[in-house]
């Protein structure tokens, strides 16, 4: 089995290109090559009948070389996963071997199930019948190497959670024990909403925060930093900080638009906001527009932008 391996080995003679990584495609036996991707070759192809034949595993590897990865179209023809459009000719160019040695291999490999080959007047097309057989076991190893990776980051992911959760509650109880010996600590915006929330006040947590915050979180009339502030929170609910902003209410007493509506002089005109002309007659207003008759209690809110002699 030795002798035969290294006869292989020294047969085969691998041009040294195919094996290295080259920046673009390459000619090699009259073929231009992609230099992207790599078959996979399993050990177990040493227990293969043609293994120790190195005219037709020569053959067959240049056919795996050769297979397509992944569907194409080439002048029209649909070339699927694990076959390729080649000639006799271009066979001999690529695998170094003599005419009779390819049509001889050819024929071991169709006989034995391994490839089919179907001619036409300038080509033939060769499909590598076990090609996901052989190579699937690539991508099944591509997923494992993911699923690692995966693996890893989430263990790295869960592990900075963590650690970040202990850092934060380390922190917590170091303010809790600085609080307990007296120790200001300054509270955080969302410390003093929640609070605010928890004693039902009306306070504004960031208006209370940089208030205090300018101050250097020293009470007026004090000389120190303040030792609670929730204890400030609390005052402040009794004072004017405290207190919502009142709002002007609407007036809502309609007496007095029809008021002044009755005070326009008949003849008069008058344009509201939403640019409807209304001209004042006896008793009444007349909408210019329509001719409709408005009674002095049909009218709203209005907003009187101008007022002219008809």
């Amino acid at each position: 089995m030795e002798n035969n391996t290294a006869h292989i080995e020294k047969t085969l003679q691998i041009p040294e290109s195919i094996l290295t990584p080259q920046c673009e495609p390459f000619t090699f036996g009259g073929i231009q090559m992609d230099n992207e991707g790599y078959i996979f070759l399993h050990r177990k192809i040493m227990q293969w009948e043609w293994f120790d034949d190195h005219n037709t595993f020569r053959l067959f590897v240049c056919c795996l070389l050769l297979a397509n990865w992944k569907d194409k179209i080439w002048h029209g023809i649909e070339i699927k996963r694990g076959q390729f459009v080649t000639s006799l000719e271009k066979l001999v160019n690529i695998s170094t071997l003599t005419l009779q040695q390819v049509r001889t291999s050819l024929k071991r490999l169709i006989l034995t199930n391994e490839i089919t080959s179907k001619s036409t007047n300038k080509n033939r097309m060769i499909t590598v019948l076990n090609y996901d057989k052989y190579q699937n076991d690539l991508l099944d190893y591509n997923k494992q190497i993911n699923k690692q990776i995966d693996n890893q980051t989430t263990i790295k992911q869960q592990s900075n959670n963590k650690q970040i959760t202990t850092t934060n509650k380390d922190n917590k109880e170091k303010n809790i024990n600085k609080e307990k010996n007296n120790i200001f600590v300054k509270p955080t915006i969302q410390e003093i909403s929640d609070y605010c929330i928890e004693r039902n006040n009306s306070i504004n947590a960031e208006k209370f925060f940089d208030h205090y915050e300018t101050r250097g979180w020293i009470p007026k009339g004090y000389t120190r930093q303040m030792k609670d502030w929730r204890a400030a929170v609390r005052t402040w609910e009794k004072s004017d900080f405290a207190k919502p902003v009142e709002t002007q209410s609407p007036v809502t007493d309609l007496s007095v638009y029809q008021k002044a509506l009755r005070s326009v002089p008949v003849g008069f005109w008058i344009r509201t906001a939403d640019a409807t002309e209304l001209v004042h007659r006896n008793g009444y207003y007349e909408d210019l527009q329509t001719g409709k008759r408005v009674d002095y209690g049909e009218f709203g809110n209005i907003d009187f932008v101008k007022l002219g002699k008809r």
